[in-house]
């Protein structure tokens, strides 16, 4: 299924549905603060770059930024 968050579903109770209203309304934020940190992870030492560390937190934050963005 690609439900992410159920905000009005009955079978939800409150609480959660207050965490999924919660979790949308930040997800335009975390989007940004996402892209932001891989720009600065990218614009940083080359040679940091090139660490498997900073490739892999790239590479999964580039994975989690499509999703969001439906690609």
């Amino acid at each position: 299924s690609d439900l992410v968050a159920d905000v009005n579903s009955l079978e939800i109770d409150a609480e959660t549905r207050q965490a999924n209203a919660r979790l949308i309304a930040a997800a335009p934020d975390l989007l940004a603060a996402l892209e932001h940190m891989v720009d600065i992870l990218l614009g940083g030492d080359p040679i940091e770059q090139s660490e498997p560390w900073c490739q892999e937190i790239c590479a999964t934050a580039r994975a989690a930024i499509a999703k969001a963005r439906g690609e």
